[in-house]
């Protein structure tokens, strides 16, 4: 999860999770605060598994994009704590499959 405008344009990656077996069809509710078995936490620019959103007040939305990425990685194959830029290297030479990309905006 990136809010791209954060940081006066800098960016801020919120979370990052990887290891996802293939047949999950969902998250349960709070998994970004407590993973649940099955999913490694990552570290978060700021060096945390999750910051909400957290635009500043009387500000126009802000947008907050999901990307997940398919891979030809087994689900436990990267260790948990990771932080984006370890897990999109790790991806490199071809393990990256596909990838979607679902953009939500939120202010106060």
């Amino acid at each position: 999860m990136d809010d791209q405008a954060g940081r006066a344009g800098l960016g801020v990656n919120h979370w990052v999770a990887y290891g996802i077996a293939p047949e999950t069809k969902g998250l349960p509710e709070a998994a970004a605060v407590a993973a649940p078995a099955g999913l490694s936490a990552g570290k978060n620019s700021l060096g945390m598994p999750y910051l909400g959103p957290c635009p500043p007040r009387g500000n126009a939305p802000q947008h907050y994009v999901y990307t997940l990425i398919a891979t030809s990685l087994e689900a436990g194959a990267l260790p948990p704590g990771l932080d984006k830029a370890a897990v999109l290297e790790a991806l490199q030479g071809g393990k990256a499959l596909g990838a979607a990309s679902l953009v939500l905006r939120f202010n106060h």
